[in-house]
């Protein structure tokens, strides 16, 4: 699943975190350099702008 919606901004900065926590630390435990360069390209995980709702929107 791509999309995430957080209720504040304290909960998206936490959530990216979270997302750079996988990506450093649990990822590469599971896949290859290339593989996780390749989930960046296709931006698993990713938080894009237009995808975050917050209650203040």
């Amino acid at each position: 699943m791509k999309t995430v919606y957080a209720a504040t901004k304290e909960q998206e900065e936490y959530i990216n975190y979270l997302v750079n926590y996988f990506y450093t630390n649990i990822f590469p435990y599971y896949f290859t350099d290339e593989q996780i360069h390749e989930f960046e390209k296709l931006q698993v995980l990713s938080l894009q702008e237009k995808r975050v709702n917050t209650m203040e929107q």
